[in-house]
């Protein structure tokens, strides 16, 4: 066995356990334009700041690890953004973690829920239906309507298509992940342009584990934990 090789079997054999923690967290307000590597950062450092008792990779370079089912664009809003963390303590509750988070946490970015995985449970099996809307400064046409019908209807489910005013409409759709529809291939298909030189809004607003039932993750595991 080379030394290196020796290296690596010690530091296995040595890690230090850990708990994973399934997190709701949101990205509102300004830092929507964050990208997804400075979400991830901004999220770590408040971590740090409110004392969590963070687990870190071995070897010359330990970090902690965070763990997210895909990147979101920037500049969405996002009401719901998962992802797993682990931690070296095992909580059975997570109220005093995710309230000092928020303490110390900017505006935009807070936990909203926290909740303990079981050994070896992989949290993107849950992850089944997205919710998104999307607002533009614009009027809908009878011609952008149909280019609505078309695109979102061939990747979508449940859509909703709204005139707030005579300035303004917003579209509601879900999708999933094998036939992801993000909201820029919608901008492109009315605009032919990804990002269009006008106002737009688009935000995440949940994502659910049954695509049947509409159960938002979150409820799920709030449920399991009363159990």
């Amino acid at each position: 066995m080379t030394q290196e090789n020796e290296y690596n079997q010690d530091m296995k054999n040595h890690t230090p356990p850990h708990f994973s923690y399934l997190c709701k967290a949101t990205k509102t307000g300004v830092l929507r334009f964050l990208s997804h590597r400075e979400w991830i950062t901004a999220t770590e450092r408040t971590m740090r700041r409110a004392s969590f008792p963070i687990w870190f990779t071995l070897g010359f370079h330990p970090k902690p690890k965070l763990t997210f089912s895909r990147a979101l664009p920037t500049g969405l809003i996002s009401q719901a953004t998962y992802f797993v963390v682990r931690l070296t303590v095992e909580y059975h509750s997570t109220a005093d973690l995710i309230s000092r988070f928020n303490a110390s946490s900017t505006n935009g970015l807070k936990i909203k829920g926290m909740w303990l995985l079981n050994p070896g449970e992989k949290f993107n099996q849950y992850l089944d239906l997205w919710s998104f809307r999307l607002i533009i400064k614009d009027q809908l046409t009878a011609e952008k309507e149909l280019i609505l019908q078309r695109l979102i209807e061939n990747s979508a489910l449940e859509t909703k298509c709204v005139v707030l005013d005579k300035s303004f409409f917003m579209i509601e759709y879900k999708t999933v992940e094998k036939k992801w529809l993000d909201y820029r291939d919608i901008l492109q298909s009315l605009y032919n342009e990804r990002f269009p030189r006008l106002f737009y809004l688009p935000l995440l607003r949940e994502v659910y584990c049954n695509r049947d039932t509409c159960v938002p993750v979150s409820n799920l595991f709030e449920l399991r934990g009363r159990q």
